[in-house]
């Protein structure tokens, strides 16, 4: 019998480099960075599809997705704890900053990261 089984599936193991950069973006920030970085994700996608009309490598579909589960996080910003806000903070700049180990539109994975 299948159902009632626990089957341990490891999720992927991420990149030093990936997980060092993530955790250099995280902290609790201001409600003025907030609201600046609320501003930024909305430049990065705008840049996004731009940048989606002239290259097929970028997965506009995916950072469509990541954007919005920003957004929703970003608006729920004071519900969560210190961590989480430290987390979401990490997950949102990660996002929008281009300096992330894995360039977004040169490899054809390159929101996976992201995600």
């Amino acid at each position: 019998m299948i159902f009632g089984r626990r089957y341990k599936h490891p999720l992927p193991k991420i990149p030093a480099n990936v997980r060092t950069t993530f955790h250099n973006m995280c902290g609790v920030v201001s409600a003025e960075e907030l609201k600046e970085l609320t501003l930024l994700l909305e430049q990065t996608m705008e840049t996004t599809r731009e940048s989606a009309l002239n290259s097929a490598r970028i997965d506009l579909r995916l950072a469509e997705e990541i954007a919005s589960r920003c957004h929703l996080l970003l608006e729920h910003y004071e519900e969560f704890s210190q961590r989480e806000k430290a987390l979401v903070i990490g997950a949102v700049r990660y996002f929008v900053v281009d300096d992330d180990p894995f360039s977004d539109d040169t490899f054809a994975s390159g929101f996976d990261d992201d995600a």
